[in-house]
């Protein structure tokens, strides 16, 4: 899905009109994603721009307060031109207008998504697979669509990631996809994989579940990670 630019609002054409269209067409395109229940990459980057967004209207209400001033966009946000604009009276009221415009839309297609977001984790399950080791920060993960008897085993990593603030995220890594028979129990998978990959002799392992099927891409795998971290307890 085609997102949108961090300095979409001040890039190109400074028009209430055209950024309409820009914004809706956006919404548009999470909308369309929603309805095939793909979450990701939507869900996330509508998030994003809202705080963008924000950020934005916080430093126009502070410039507003401060004029009479000549100041560049540049001094507003992180958001860069293309090249330098002087901000005049008219062009905060454009701006401020846009951005009232787009923070209750965004805030919409955010609650909607979020909605979606509920419905899907509300179906998921997640069970340890024998003993859980103290150390946790690798392991196995399997996930099972039931609906399809569908098997994915992967090998995970908490990895920390530093953004705004230092969060914990899961990198996955395929190992192996099967249709799993219900003779076959996962402490036997688990097993085979503690016998042939010598490097975690002790491995936590993990299983998470829906009973119907979703995308996996695009909703399945980042609800899973989310779901395997607050099970880990890693951000408390």
């Amino acid at each position: 899905m085609e997102g949108l630019k961090e300095n979409w609002v001040t890039e190109r054409w400074i028009d209430f009109e055209y950024k309409q269209y820009v914004l809706l067409a956006y919404i548009s395109r999470i909308k369309k994603a929603y309805d095939a229940v793909e979450l990701y990459p939507g869900l996330s980057d509508a998030i994003g721009n809202y705080r963008h967004l924000k950020k934005l209207k916080d430093n126009l209400d502070r410039v507003s307060d401060e004029f009479p001033r000549r100041i560049i966009l540049d001094e507003l946000n992180e958001w860069k031109l293309s090249h330098e604009t002087i901000i005049n009276d008219e062009l905060i009221d454009e701006l401020s207008r846009i951005v009232d415009y787009s923070l209750p839309k965004l805030q919409e297609v955010i609650a909607e998504g979020k909605e979606i977001y509920e419905f899907v984790e509300a179906d998921f399950s997640i069970e340890p697979i024998g003993l859980v080791p103290i150390y946790n920060q690798e392991g196995y993960l399997f996930t099972l669509v039931k609906s399809s008897d569908l098997l994915k085993v992967y090998r995970y990593e908490i990895k920390l990631f530093d953004s705004v603030e230092v969060v914990r995220g899961v990198a996955l890594t395929s190992i192996d996809e099967l249709k799993w028979k219900r003779t076959t129990t996962f402490q036997n998978i688990k097993m085979s994989l503690v016998k042939k990959y010598k490097d975690l002799p002790n491995p936590a392992t993990y299983l998470i579940s829906s009973t119907l099927f979703f995308p996996i891409k695009e909703t399945f795998l980042p609800i899973a990670k989310r779901l395997l971290v607050k099970n880990l307890n890693l951000n408390k």
